[in-house]
Order: structure tokens, then sequence, then C-alpha cells
């Protein structure tokens, strides 16, 4: 058992663009948004900055696909629940949401705010 447990190597993390590739859906990044990291496999995230942004100010996109289960959730509450469960958003203010064309199906768009939280 220990010998097994000694055995254990981890993997080089794949590049930012090995992972984009793994990702159920195909997007095209438009400026001033570059991809910043791939959270969790399934959703890319896009900024207008570098690093971080102290303000929460600055525009930042998140892409995701999520299973919708038509008998118990519709698009728009499997996108809140979605956003809902993302650090920083949990209790964001939603400034719009609407049905959007997503990878070659209807999706839904949220634009919400960002809560900045300070480490101190």
């Amino acid at each position: 058992m220990i010998s097994s447990i000694k055995s254990i190597k981890l993997r080089a993390k794949p590049s930012l663009e090995d992972q984009i590739k793994l990702l159920g859906y195909i997007y095209k990044e438009e400026a001033p948004f570059k991809t910043t990291q791939i959270l969790q496999g399934t959703t890319a995230m896009l900024a207008t900055f570098e690093g971080i942004d102290p303000s929460g100010q600055k525009p930042l996109a998140l892409i995701t696909m999520g299973r919708l289960n038509q008998s118990t959730l519709s698009a728009k509450e499997l996108s809140e629940q979605l956003i809902r469960s993302t650090r920083g958003f949990q209790s964001s203010e939603i400034l719009e949401s609407k049905s959007q064309s997503f990878s070659g199906t209807t999706g839904h768009y949220i634009k919400a705010t960002y809560e900045v939280t300070k480490v101190d």
C-alpha cells in the first residue's frame, strides 16, 4: 500500500489552449476579451484585463454549458442557478437576462454585477 502511495506523481497542468479544446463547445474571442482561465473544465472565463481587478469594475465574461432537465428548470432558471454558484456572483444583481443563440441551440444570457471581496 505504501509503495503505491509513494508511486503517485502529479501530471503537469494542461495548457490553457488544451483546456479550451476539451470544452463541450466552441466560441470566438472578441476584443477586448481574452480567455484567462477555464473553471472546473466547463466554464471559459474571458477578461479585459490581466491578473485581478481590485475595483471589480472591469468587464468579465463567463461562458458555460449546463444540462437542462426540461421537467424541472427553464434555461433562465438554470442560468441563474449557475451564476449563483460561481464565486463572486452569489448575491450579485442581475442587470440583464434574455434568451440567446448558443452553440447551435437556444441558451440564456445574463449580465450581472460582480462582488469584490477583500482578502486581509
